[in-house]
């Protein structure tokens, strides 16, 4: 059978995106802190490592239920693994620029604290209700979205709320700011 590594190598993730009866989806990262982001999966429905085990390992990986103490180690060493840190970039006026848009058209409102999430649930244009993703480690996570739609960080700014009303420049800095995370 199935690994977690399989979905998840290293603890991070594979860029791939799967057919599950809820819809397309894109494997997420387990790495820099995931514990803090409960719950968990797409749609914020999965609300700790116990509900992880039996839905993902047991249900759909055929594994056994491990035992609690099991779980909890598990938890600890998944939790354990670091986030890559962002690029560093060269254009340091373009990267700052873009922190300033991040604030300033409001991306913070869901987008924040320290993994760049508030871990709350939304309902995205009538496609069904996600928990808002952490951003972190974009740069090496392409493709974007919960169901891979967008090819590039580009993309992503350009199809997430009002980043297609931005200028290409500024959309630009806002990419470049978004890879430093």
């Amino acid at each position: 059978g199935a690994t977690c590594a399989g979905c998840h190598p290293e603890g991070a993730e594979d860029g791939h995106t799967w057919l599950f009866e809820s819809g397309t989806r894109r494997s997420q990262t387990l790495t820099g802190g995931i514990l803090e982001t409960a719950p968990f999966h797409w749609d914020g429905q999965v609300g700790g490592a116990t509900s992880v085990m039996e839905g993902t390992f047991v249900g759909r990986m055929g594994g056994d239920m491990p035992r609690e103490a099991e779980i909890r180690s598990f938890e600890a060493w998944i939790d354990a693994i670091p986030a890559m840190p962002g690029e560093v970039l060269s254009d340091t006026a373009a990267v700052e620029r873009g922190g300033q848009l991040f604030e300033s058209e409001g991306c913070t409102s869901c987008h924040s604290g320290p993994r760049r999430t508030n871990n709350e649930t939304l309902s995205v244009d009538g496609r069904g209700r996600f928990q808002v993703p952490g951003l972190y480690e974009l740069s090496y996570r392409p493709t974007y979205f919960h169901d891979g739609s967008a090819a590039t960080l580009d993309e992503a700014v350009a199809g997430h709320a009002g980043g297609a009303a931005l200028e290409d420049t500024d959309r630009a800095d806002l990419v470049a700011y978004l890879r430093t995370l």
